[in-house]
């Protein structure tokens, strides 16, 4: 990693680091507070994950790259700080693709259990955004700031589109019910040979009477 990458990554984590840790004069509110930001940490996260392991690492995936990496780094050191006995959970691996993706395999089937955690981050993510702007010199800090707005950009964009296929998939007519089979009667009914009388041969008698049989 080179030097600035590291400087980049740093003050990415101190900001991350600072909005998990928030100020307020009321114990118990700042507890609360800390927990719901933690929470939409938790989601904004979960959502870069599923995606990055749907995609991989493309150009167009660098902002949601960053931020999946920047968030999980902030979360994995105030786990760290606040219970150093015990192993922080967040994750710091991905596992990816072979190659990367096009952004469209979204739309495929086996994304379909994910798109929850998409609709879900993107709150979370613009209310982070606002607190920054509010917080941070945004010229100073114009890096973060980009990444955060292209991050935003892509979640909107995945949304649109997965909300398009589930409006396409509501529109698909509904397969027909197979139609009921009578229930069969308990008697069954004689079938044709079985009505059919058999045939008996005619006796045939020899010159004394005798009736020959047949062989």
């Amino acid at each position: 990693m080179s030097p600035e990458a590291i400087i980049s990554l740093t003050a990415a984590i101190s900001i991350g680091f600072r909005y998990l840790e928030p100020i307020h004069h009321n114990m118990q509110t700042a507890q609360n507070l800390q927990e719901q930001r933690l929470l939409d940490f938790d989601k904004i996260v979960s959502a870069c994950k599923w995606i990055i392991q749907q995609v991989g690492r493309p150009k167009c995936m660098d902002s949601l790259w960053a931020l999946w990496s920047q968030l999980s780094e902030s979360m994995f050191t105030l786990e760290r700080t606040l219970w150093p006995t015990q192993p922080p959970e967040t994750q710091l691996h991905i596992l990816l693709p072979p190659q990367p993706r096009p952004l469209s395999d979204v739309l495929l089937d086996n994304f379909d259990e994910y798109a929850a955690y998409v609709f879900a981050a993107i709150d979370p993510l613009e209310r982070f955004h606002q607190w920054f702007v509010q917080v941070y010199d945004i010229v100073l800090h114009a890096e973060f700031n980009n990444m955060l707005q292209d991050s935003l950009l892509l979640f909107r964009t995945i949304e649109s589109m997965l909300r398009m296929k589930q409006r396409l998939q509501s529109l698909l007519p509904q397969p027909a019910a197979a139609p009921k089979t009578p229930a069969a009667h308990s008697t069954a009914a004689p079938s044709a040979a079985s009505t059919v009388p058999v045939a008996t041969e005619p006796e045939v008698r020899d010159a004394s009477g005798e009736v020959l049989a047949w062989y």
